[in-house]
């Protein structure tokens, strides 16, 4: 019988490190009027705005990355369903998975064109990807939780 190597396994960060561990991620509005993204990278930073739809969308991974999840489980993820819940639960408007594609599509251009202008990524594409993580558990910010910052006006 094989030894299994000694790993960190049991540890849920481990099977599903940040792929951003450098990104400081602020995200400061309204869900009704949108807001602003400043994203910090060493010692350089981009500022965009974002509308009301993408606001929510970042507001409820940052929410759920800052939450309280079973020792087990990897932080920050919903799934396609849990995150329609959420963003359903603040949005006026029904969020069907096409709208909900659509604003993920545009929250990642958005990072892209930041990146590319403002860091130096030469695929800002990719870079996207790595920050708003797609995976089998769902969506998230591959951000550290403590880099997250959430100013939810009213």
């Amino acid at each position: 019988m094989k030894k299994k190597p000694a790993t960190t396994s049991g540890d849920p960060e481990f099977r599903h490190p940040y792929r951003t561990p450098h990104l400081d991620f602020w995200l400061d509005g309204k869900v009704t009027e949108g807001g602003n993204v400043t994203l910090i990278l060493d010692d350089k930073y981009a500022e965009f705005r974002v509308g009301c739809s993408e606001f929510a969308v970042l507001a409820v991974l940052i929410q759920e990355a800052k939450s309280s999840a079973p020792a087990w489980m990897p932080r920050g993820f919903l799934t396609t369903p849990q995150l329609q819940q959420e963003l359903n639960k603040i949005k006026t408007a029904v969020i069907n998975t096409r709208r909900l594609a659509r604003f993920i599509h545009n929250i990642r251009n958005l990072l892209k064109k930041h990146a590319e202008r403002k860091f130096g990524v030469q695929d800002g594409r990719q870079w996207a990807f790595e920050v708003l993580e797609t995976a089998d558990r769902g969506y998230r910010l591959s951000i550290p939780p403590k880099q997250l910052r959430l100013i939810l006006r009213k």
